[in-house]
């Protein structure tokens, strides 16, 4: 909003609730510019920086800072990457609530085809790479790592969708085949990467 020459005669209100919580004045016309850059290097960086000091002193008063400086090897033991973790299918399996009998209503959805579509999603995980597994769990949950307690329903759409805040797979009730059904899973899951949290 802030960039440009536009008016902000709408825009001021939206910018003021920014600034005045951060100790910034209001925007005017000479000073758009510069509390532009100021909003933006308070947002990145000076919001962070008080934690990151926290955890500077909490490395150091516990130890921490002087094992690793002594030990660096150390240092991805305790602090892995999300990137080079390795899923596998079982941990995937094993973490899912698989829904039980009780828990589908059959006026919706039968059985049998319940049964069917959590067949083809077991199927999927089990053939799944490790890559591909991050990528479903990032559309599952919004993040590339095994979550327990998965939940999993199969509701009528035409594609897979996700509610992240509550670790649920939503799968289309609509297939009839394990192919169709593969396809537009891998469809949704390479969504996630330009959803929410992604950029």
């Amino acid at each position: 909003m802030l960039q440009g020459t536009k008016n902000l005669s709408e825009e001021k209100s939206m910018v003021l609730s920014l600034t005045l919580p951060w100790d910034l004045p209001g925007v005017t016309v000479n000073n758009r510019h510069w509390l532009e850059e100021k909003i933006l290097l308070h947002a990145v960086l000076e919001r962070t920086k008080q934690q990151v000091k926290q955890i500077q002193r909490g490395l150091k008063d516990t130890g921490v800072w002087e094992f690793f400086s002594s030990r660096p090897d150390a240092v991805p033991v305790l602090f892995p990457r999300a990137s080079e973790a390795e899923i596998t299918p079982q941990m995937v399996i094993n973490n899912i609530n698989w829904p039980k009998d009780e828990d589908i209503y059959e006026n919706t959805l039968s059985l049998e085809d319940h049964c069917l579509i959590m067949s083809f999603l077991r199927r999927f995980i089990e053939n799944g790479t490790s890559d591909i597994l991050k990528s479903l769990l990032t559309f599952w949950t919004g993040w590339g790592v095994v979550y327990s307690n998965l939940q999993v329903e199969v509701i009528d759409c035409s594609l897979p969708q996700s509610s992240t805040c509550f670790l649920t797979l939503k799968l289309s009730k609509n297939h009839k085949n394990y192919e169709d059904f593969h396809q537009d899973l891998m469809a949704s899951i390479s969504s996630a990467y330009s959803g929410f949290g992604q950029i």
